[in-house]
């Protein structure tokens, strides 16, 4: 539930965004299950191959983008293309006018790939009636490309009367052998052009990439992956057509994938001082009174180098790592006690027997 009021109140910017003479109404709710949280409930799927539901969430794994909860994937792990086949469903009693029916998608041949190859990937379409698009992107598996990442694919259509509109996927005779996707849309322009129509709906869909940038913005990062992220917002909002988006949206991505690694270390950091101020707080006996010092020293200094968050990630790890052990050693003096209090008790002991 919280993944799709978050998609639907980036919606709502997104729509709100775009000029005023525009006419256009998110009909994604005309869809049964867009979000594939139902796997292919709702969804007419036939050929020789079925589209499964993923159970685990591809929140978590940084190049799917646009993908939240449950998605629906074909894939071959024999690394040979996938058989025929397509999934939609048809939403009925539309109005005329000027359709674009989108979803987030990965279409790619999975191999053991360093460099883009999503050009050689072929047989795979979304689809709107009679209008279809090709999907191809490289692995988003790769994610420590750049290039490699889901991405956001949209295809107009004109119903020139009333009527029924199919929509979905296809594949025939391809390469790809892994396709997923998830979160479906549907947006109404109506007496827009079609091209017209995808240049509004990838100001949208670059709306929805900015606001996810936004969230990073509130938390500490490394100065000059900020500045990067902040640059790349910027690009974004500029963005004016379907074809200026795809480079504007990878480079985006990119910027938050930079931006939330930053933004990890620098919380790993945050803790190891907080943990070492907590210590620093404590009362310790004079058997740790050098490596006290000491803590105090790096605790000064470290605390310093976090809020002008101008180190990177090496330099991160090698200062959590030896602020680490330096709380460590003052939390000895605990160990410490515990053998004077056994000496102690060892003393006492032998001096009951002697009586």
């Amino acid at each position: 539930m919280k993944n799709k009021l978050r998609l639907l109140s980036v919606s709502l910017v997104a729509t709100a965004m775009l000029t005023a003479t525009a006419q256009v109404e998110d009909m994604t709710s005309r869809l049964s299950n867009p979000d594939m949280e139902l796997g292919i409930k709702y969804w007419n799927v036939g050929g020789d191959a079925v589209f499964g539901k993923v159970e685990k969430s591809q929140s978590s794994r940084p190049a799917y983008h646009g993908f939240h909860g449950k998605a629906l994937e074909n894939w071959n792990g024999g690394g040979v293309g996938l058989a025929d086949n397509y999934i939609s469903q048809t939403v009925r009693n539309l109005p005329s006018g000027t359709y674009v029916f989108g979803a987030y998608m990965a279409a790619t041949l999975q191999e053991n790939n360093e460099v883009s190859n999503k050009d050689g990937v072929t047989g795979v379409s979304l689809f709107a009636n009679d209008a279809s698009i090709p999907v191809a992107t490289d692995n988003p598996d790769k994610s420590e490309y750049k290039w490699a990442h889901t991405g956001k694919f949209n295809v107009a259509v004109t119903l020139p009367e009333a009527g029924n509109l199919r929509v979905g996927i296809k594949t025939e005779s391809t390469n790809a052998n892994f396709v997923i996707w998830d979160n479906a849309t549907l947006y109404y322009f109506g007496n827009m052009s079609e091209a017209d129509a995808l240049n509004e709906m990838a100001k949208i869909d670059m709306a929805a990439t900015v606001a996810i940038a936004d969230t990073c913005l509130t938390h500490k990062m490394h100065v000059d992956t900020l500045a990067y992220l902040n640059e790349q917002i910027a690009v974004a909002k500029g963005v004016a057509t379907a074809d200026a988006a795809w480079q504007a949206d990878e480079d985006l991505y990119w910027a938050i994938r930079l931006a939330n690694r930053s933004i990890g270390d620098y919380r790993r950091f945050h803790n190891a001082i907080l943990q070492a101020e907590h210590v620093l707080a404590g009362e310790w006996s004079g058997f740790v009174a050098e490596q006290y010092a000491v803590l105090q020293t790096l605790f000064t200094e470290y605390k310093g180098v976090y809020d002008a968050a101008t180190i990177v990630r090496d330099e991160i790890n090698e200062k959590i790592v030896v602020l680490n052990e330096a709380t460590a050693k003052v939390e000895l003096d605990s160990l410490y006690y515990v053998l004077d209090e056994v000496d102690d008790f060892i003393i006492n002991l032998e001096e009951e027997e002697l009586v």
